[in-house]
């Protein structure tokens, strides 16, 4: 047994070992690192092709992107759900149910990404009225390669389901590896495209096809690596368990991603009323927090990971996983909160050469990152949650918070200081709310009996 596993304390008699919280730390860190290195990389893909666009003649290309973008949160979200489904499918099977189930859900979700993808298509086809001449969602330039676009995800769909499913047993590494790969030849393909071939957003497209479908693939020889030794599995339960997982784990993501896409959307719309440089500078401090949130989204997914993987082990343990990741999340938000505050002065400078804009971001963030530890918080909590079956709890307080945020906002918001006031609070009352789900989710894995990973397996 290394340091990495678990030590048996003095008098314990049929119960699992309690870990010790360093050795929780390390297993949280080699877990999670890999989709840190993941969620930056995904960020670097974005930003570069971005910067491609924006680099030749052209300007319609990297407009067309911008008028595409609020669909590719959609669609993420969509991505999101399956994939989170699959992580926590894949980690029950550890211990509750045959590992062969993987081979039977992996399929199902994949077939289903792809029957919604086809269905989206031909919505937006027959929608060509509502979506450009009654709500202006998109012109007729933007609608005419929307299609394209959305196809060209479809393999990143494949690409998301398989890692999810390997995060699920643990195996996070892999996924940042090929991810990684998937990226340089992305960007490379489009620089091509763009730069020698002379093609404008096409080249994106074909270079997220490209990508895409060569992470698929090796992702995909992965997982059935990953698969060899494992049985069969029965295919109805595995079927019922998949579906039931979608509804309890899965939908909620989906529709509290929503929610946060459209809270977000008027948040921005109001603080382009308080004039450019407000808005500008409050998009230096929405890039801030969202680097700032990576470690606790990928600190939060590998301790869900953890306790999905521990099921059949004793309640005691389950409970004490994550009151010592919790602890940990605060500890480093603490440290890495505290070194922002006293370094955000330059990196804005870093950022922004106007100096109204410097200043409006200096103004937010000298008020606003005291509240990212709470963020932090949040978003680690609302990611457990999430994937320990308490999902529509989260999504009916995400629909409750965003809208009492939202109205406040237009109430209340008249100038850019009681706008920022607004968010301070709804960061206070959000945290003291997922503190208390929190610690009721800790008090309710201590009374979970173990399940019986035999029985499971038989089921």
């Amino acid at each position: 047994m290394t340091a990495l596993d678990t030590s048996f304390e003095s008098g314990a008699s049929d119960a699992q070992a309690a870990p010790r919280f360093m050795a929780t730390v390390s297993r949280l860190a080699a877990m999670s690192w890999p989709i840190m290195l993941g969620a930056a990389v995904m960020a670097l893909l974005h930003t570069g092709q971005a910067g491609l666009l924006g680099n030749i003649e052209d300007r319609q290309p990297l407009y067309l992107l911008s008028m595409l973008q609020p669909w590719y949160l959609l669609f993420f979200a969509f991505l999101e759900a399956l994939a989170i489904t699959g992580q926590v499918f894949s980690a029950k099977s550890k211990s509750l149910w045959p590992r062969g189930g993987l081979k039977v859900s992996v399929p199902v979700l994949s077939v289903l990404a792809l029957a919604v993808l086809a269905a989206l298509l031909g919505l937006v086809e027959l929608g060509q009225g509502l979506l450009v001449s009654r709500f202006a969602l998109l012109d007729e330039a933007a609608f005419a390669v929307l299609p394209q676009y959305l196809l060209s995800l479809a393999p990143f769909l494949l690409f998301e389901i398989l890692n999810g499913s390997l995060r699920g047993q643990g195996r996070t590494l892999p996924g940042f590896a090929v991810l990684a790969a998937a990226v340089v030849i992305n960007l490379a393909t489009a620089w091509y495209l763009l730069n020698e071939q002379g093609l404008g957003i096409e080249a994106l497209f074909a270079a997220n096809l490209v990508s895409g479908a060569v992470a698929a693939v090796l992702i995909a020889g992965v997982f059935l690596l990953q698969m060899r030794g494992a049985g069969p599995a029965p295919l109805v339960p595995s079927v019922i368990r998949t579906a039931t997982l979608l509804a309890v784990v899965g939908a909620p993501v989906f529709f509290s991603m929503i929610v946060s896409f459209f809270s977000s959307a008027v948040l921005f719309d109001r603080m382009a009323e308080f004039g450019q440089e407000q808005a500008a500078g409050f998009l230096l401090s929405v890039r801030f927090r969202f680097f700032l949130l990576i470690p606790a989204t990928a600190l939060a997914t590998a301790l869900a990971v953890m306790v999905n993987q521990a099921e059949t082990e004793s309640p005691a343990r389950r409970s004490l996983l994550l009151s010592q990741g919790c602890m940990a999340v605060l500890a480093i938000y603490g440290a890495l909160v505290a070194g922002l505050y006293a370094a955000y002065p330059p990196l804005v400078a870093l950022m922004a050469e106007a100096p109204e804009i410097r200043q409006a971001a200096n103004g937010m963030l000298r008020l606003l990152l005291p509240t990212y530890l709470l963020v932090a918080f949040v978003v680690f909590a609302h990611v457990i949650l999430e994937n320990l079956g308490r999902g529509p709890r989260v999504l009916a307080w995400s629909l409750l918070l965003e809208t009492a945020t939202v109205y406040a906002l237009w109430t209340y918001g008249t100038d850019i200081a009681a706008a920022l006031h607004i968010l301070i609070a709804s960061a206070v009352v959000y945290g003291t709310v997922f503190a208390l789900e929190f610690a009721l989710l800790v008090r309710v894995q201590a009374r979970t009996p173990a399940h019986d990973g035999a029985g499971a397996a038989q089921a």
